[in-house]
C-alpha cells in the first residue's frame, strides 16, 4: 500500500491543505497516494481544548484498522505521530518526521516565551480586555499564531507545549526518516541528535 497519511503542523491559518498541493502532486506523480488530515481545533471547530492524547486517539479512529500505515508528521503533526505510536504500538509501518516538535527548548528565551503562553492560556480573557495590549504582547513573543487563535486553540496550545515526547521516541521501532532544515529556528536542527539516538531505526 503506497499511501502516506499526512499530519500538518500547528497553524491557525485557513487552507492548511492548500499549502501541501505541490508536495502531494510530486508524490502522486511517483505513484504514491496521499491522505491529508484536517485537524480538530485547527481546521475543524471544537468546543473544548484538546490534549496530545486526544489527537492520538482521534488519529486511531481515522486510520485503517488492523493494518500498519505510513505516516508523515510535520512539526506538531510529528508530535501527534509519536504519541500515537506510544498509545497504539505496532500500528506504524513507516514514519516520516519533518522538523518534528515535542522536544522542549529550555533556553531562557524559550522558557520565558513558554511561560507567557501558559499564563495566557490559563487566564484567557482575564489577562486584559485590550486587544491592542494583547497584540503587543504576542508580537513581543514573536508569535502571531497565538494572536490569531481562538480561545479553544490557545488552551489547546497550552496543553500541547507541556507534552514532552522525548522519552517516547525509544518506543518507535518502525523505519523512520527524519527530514530537517539546518537553519530551522522553530524546531532546532540540533534536536535531530536526540531523535537519531532514541529512534534506533531512524536516518536523517
Amino acid at each position: 500500500d503506497k499511501t502516506i497519511y499526512i499530519l500538518h503542523g500547528w497553524s491557525t491559518e485557513i487552507h492548511n491543505e492548500k499549502k501541501w498541493d505541490l508536495f502531494r502532486k510530486n508524490l502522486i506523480d511517483k505513484g504514491i497516494k496521499t491522505v491529508f488530515f484536517a485537524l480538530p481545533v485547527l481546521d475543524i471547530p471544537a468546543t473544548a481544548a484538546w490534549s496530545l492524547d486526544d489527537y492520538a486517539h482521534w488519529l486511531a479512529r481515522q486510520l485503517p484498522q488492523k493494518k500498519q500505515v505510513k505516516i508523515l508528521g510535520h512539526s506538531f503533526g510529528g508530535q501527534i505521530a509519536v504519541r500515537f505510536n506510544t498509545l497504539y504500538p505496532n500500528r506504524i509501518e513507516q514514519l516520516f518526521l519533518v522538523a518534528s516538535a515535542g522536544i522542549p527548548d529550555n533556553s531562557f528565551k524559550i522558557r520565558l516565551k513558554r511561560g507567557i503562553f501558559l499564563l495566557l492560556a490559563k487566564l484567557g480573557k482575564q489577562v486584559t480586555r485590550s486587544q491592542v495590549a494583547k497584540k503587543l504582547l504576542y508580537q513581543f513573543a514573536h508569535e502571531q499564531d497565538y494572536f490569531r487563535a481562538s480561545e479553544v486553540q490557545r488552551q489547546t496550545m497550552g496543553q500541547i507545549i507541556r507534552s514532552d515526547i522525548e522519552t517516547e521516541l525509544s518506543n518507535i521501532t518502525a523505519p523512520t526518516v527524519l527530514i530537517w532544515g539546518e537553519q530551522d529556528r522553530i524546531t532546532p536542527f540540533a534536536n535531530t541528535a536526540i531523535f537519531l539516538e532514541r529512534i534506533r531505526t531512524s536516518v536523517l
